[in-house]
């Protein structure tokens, strides 16, 4: 007797570390763009000034 495991879901793509499942438009048409993945810094400390010193 053989027995055949598979996983109930297919393994999902794979995309700049993003995992895409079921998509609404085919992968070949998902384009890169903008800053990569973390590529915008926190605001750690910031500045908050009032309106009307804003000038």
């Amino acid at each position: 007797m053989t027995l055949f495991i598979s996983p109930e879901h297919s393994e999902s793509a794979q995309r700049n570390g993003f995992s895409i499942e079921d998509p609404l438009i085919p992968l070949e048409e998902i384009l890169g763009g903008g800053p990569p993945r973390d590529g915008i810094p926190s605001i750690d400390s910031p500045k908050f000034i009032l309106a009307v010193e804003t000038g």
